[in-house]
Formats: structure tokens, C-alpha cells, sequence
């Protein structure tokens, strides 16, 4: 979907997915995109190469803020590794809302009424 690139494509800059683990790493950002260097050296100080989505919400989904709105980690997981953000409600095969393992994620069209 051309619509979803400009999104995913941000989300490759600023985050990488290990899609045999399920985890997203905050990438080094660069110093224009803060207000100040001196904000932006300290951010890719303490979170660069670090784990992203951290925060974990009832029933066990992970989730962080981007661009002031809040991203859960298996959607973000599914962009990236897929290219195109996921139309319909992505679930855990294995029932554990935090194991974002791309094998573990699927799409769960709604049931079609006859």
C-alpha cells in the first residue's frame, strides 16, 4: 500500500526488528531531528542500540511512543517486516501478546457473514 510507505519507511529509520526474536531496537537518530544537539546526543546516549517498547499494557502487548502517538510493537513489527501496515487485528499464534517473533504474528480478517 503506497499510502503506508512514508510511515514504514520512518520506521526503518528509527527502529530495527529482529524478526527471529520479536524485538525492536531504537536506531541512533540523528542531531536535527532534536531541538537541541545536545538533547539529541544525550537521547542516542541512553537509548540507542537499546530495546524500544518497553511498556507493556494490560494483556501483555508492548507498546511505545512515536511522533507523539502510541505504536504498539506488533504492528510495528509487521510493517517492517512486511512492508504495508496490517488491515485487520494481528494475534499472537501463540497466545503470549509480548512474543512479537514474526512467526508467531497473523492477520485475523473479520469472519464474512453469508
Amino acid at each position: 500500500m503506497q499510502k503506508d510507505l512514508p510511515f514504514i519507511e520512518m520506521l526503518r529509520k528509527i527502529l530495527r526488528y529482529d524478526p527471529a526474536t520479536g524485538v525492536l531496537y531504537w536506531r541512533p537518530r540523528n542531531l536535527n531531528t532534536f531541538r537541541t544537539d545536545e538533547i539529541g546526543r544525550e537521547w542516542n546516549d541512553e537509548n540507542s542500540g537499546k530495546e524500544a517498547f518497553l511498556t507493556v499494557e494490560v494483556g501483555g502487548a508492548r507498546s511505545a511512543t512515536i511522533n507523539g502517538r502510541t505504536k504498539r510493537a506488533h504492528r510495528v513489527a509487521w510493517a517492517m517486516h512486511y512492508g504495508y501496515c496490517a488491515s485487520w487485528p494481528i494475534l499472537h499464534k501463540n497466545g503470549d501478546n509480548s512474543d512479537n517473533r514474526i512467526e508467531n504474528l497473523m492477520q485475523n480478517p473479520p469472519k464474512e457473514t453469508p
